[in-house]
Formats: structure tokens, sequence, C-alpha cells
């Protein structure tokens, strides 16, 4: 079962995803979390012992994204929606 942050269900057709080709960092499917903040959020994962492997990056009206990987080497990716 799919559970939100607050372990919640979630309704599986509600999931967005994307399709982006390979970078040096990016080498297979990298689960994208939505946050409020990704300014704070990547600050806490470098605190926590990871790090950020781009600069945040505006993606058209929809938000802005960034890469990181955590203290296991797990790559993923933030997203911050632009909200109207």
């Amino acid at each position: 079962m799919l559970v939100d942050t607050d372990g919640e269900p979630v309704d599986v057709a509600d999931s967005d995803g994307g399709i982006s080709p390979r970078t040096e960092f990016v080498q297979g499917p990298v689960l994208i979390i939505e946050v409020p903040s990704i300014d704070a959020v990547a600050g806490k994962v470098v605190e926590a012992g990871g790090a950020l492997l781009n600069a945040k990056e505006r993606v058209g009206d929809f938000g802005y994204s960034q890469y990181v990987k955590d203290s296991e080497g797990t790559v993923l990716c933030l997203w911050e929606s632009i909200t109207a």
C-alpha cells in the first residue's frame, strides 16, 4: 500500500511520474519526493550526511527539482511545486 508522510493511504491513480535521460548521477529509476521547501530539506540531507548532486532547477511553470544522495548512497529527487 502506498502511504503519505502521515501514514495515510494514497490512491495510486493520484501518483505522478516522468522519464528523464541518464546523467552522471541518475543511472536508473529515482524516487521523487514532494517537499514544501527544497532549500529546507536539502539542508537536512546534508546535515544527515548526504550530498547535493546538482543545483535546484526550475522545471517550467510546474516547480523545482534537486537531486540528492542520502547517507546510504541512494539518489533521490526533491520536488517543490509552484503554487498559484
